[in-house]
């Protein structure tokens, strides 16, 4: 008789202790339980991600039909806020990174412009559920800056920050020259995209309607009458340095498909205006992964107060989606028909989907 083993279970084994463990240990941390170590609480907020949990008491009922260690949900809920949040970025970009590789040899994209959307996505609660990170009037919150890579459909690199915290504040951590950065509005800041064409690396910007186009250097040949491409600085703004002001820049006016105008800043000079609007109206990929990473994987519920527990929560999430989009590609470039992935979510959510233990293990972890 063939044994077949959950798929829950083999994405739990994904979390290795050793590779957890040297990251913990890279920081500092002692981690002294004895039960709930810092490999136990991120396996059990990534179930809670995948299953969809509401709170830590939910939680810890459904561990040990999965194959976890029975613990009270005091307890997680204590060992949530005591580690530090950055070790679970160290984590959550060690598994990006990870399957990263794992998508792009699989996959191997044909993409002579690898393409890297960036923006953020906010978690929000009452103003009395995170005093700490208020928002607005009734209203607090923490944001995840995520760089995501559009010809893959997976995530590259995560970063943190309190609600408040401006988009452009984070633009110069993803410096990654293999990419193309496609950015919105929230990605403006002059300063910070001189830093990104000192540092080389090639960027598309959408501005605000009302930027002050100024010292227009010279206007590029253009075969498209429905494009206007100049080279320029942007704005007269005092209170930057002169560098930052008088940096020219490669601006493209088109109208958009709302009638209404787009200007996009870029720094790449080898590819037609055209071309440039075609690579930005690819930044919606990342909206879409937004909206699959908060409708299935419990990002909009908050379980804890402190930023330690609030933090790592988002990120389990991310995690849990790129162990299950991984196996989701393999699986599909082994079968003859289309799952989407919806219903791969679904069947691993109620442990309908089953695979042999060692060639899926193969499959998911190699």
């Amino acid at each position: 008789m063939k044994h077949f083993t959950p798929i829950t279970q083999i994405l739990q084994e994904s979390l290795t202790e050793k590779e957890i463990k040297k990251i913990v240990d890279s920081f500092g941390y002692q981690d002294t339980g004895r039960i709930v170590t810092v490999c136990i609480l991120l396996k059990y907020l990534v179930l809670s991600a995948i299953i969809q949990c509401s709170s830590f008491r939910e939680l810890t009922m459904h561990g040990k039909k999965y194959g976890l260690p029975e613990v009270n949900f005091s307890t997680l809920s204590k060992k949530a806020s005591e580690v530090p949040f950055e070790v679970f970025i160290a984590v959550c970009n060690f598994y990006l990174n990870k399957a990263n590789r794992a998508v792009r040899k699989m996959l191997k994209p044909k993409l002579d412009k690898m393409l890297a959307a960036i923006d953020s996505t906010c978690l929000t609660a009452h103003k009395n559920k995170l005093v700490w990170a208020p928002y607005l009037r009734e209203s607090s919150g923490v944001k995840y800056h995520v760089m995501f890579d559009v010809g893959n459909n997976i995530p590259v690199k995560v970063c943190t920050s309190e609600i408040h915290a401006a988009d452009s504040s984070k633009l110069c951590d993803f410096i990654n020259r293999k990419y193309i950065f496609v950015c919105d509005r929230g990605y403006r800041s002059i300063e910070k995209l001189t830093k990104l064409d000192i540092a080389q690396q090639r960027f598309i910007v959408r501005l605000i309607d009302n930027i002050s186009v100024k010292n227009i250097v010279t206007n590029e040949k253009n075969d498209d009458e429905a494009y206007t491409d100049v080279f320029c600085t942007l704005g007269n703004d005092r209170a930057l340095k002169k560098q930052y002001r008088t940096h020219p820049f490669r601006v493209i006016t088109f109208m958009g498909a709302n009638g209404k105008t787009v200007m996009l800043c870029t720094n790449i000079k080898s590819l037609s205006a055209k071309e440039i609007a075609d690579l930005y109206r690819k930044r919606w990929a990342i909206e879409c992964f937004f909206r699959v990473l908060k409708q299935n994987f419990s990002i909009k519920r908050i379980f804890g107060k402190s930023p330690n527990s609030v933090f790592s929560q988002g990120l389990a999430a991310f995690i849990a989606y790129i162990l299950t989009y991984v196996p989701y590609v393999r699986i599909k470039h082994f079968i003859d028909y289309d799952i989407p992935f919806s219903y791969f979510l679904r069947s691993v959510r109620f442990d309908t989907l089953v695979a042999f233990s060692k060639p899926f293990r193969y499959f998911l972890l190699r």
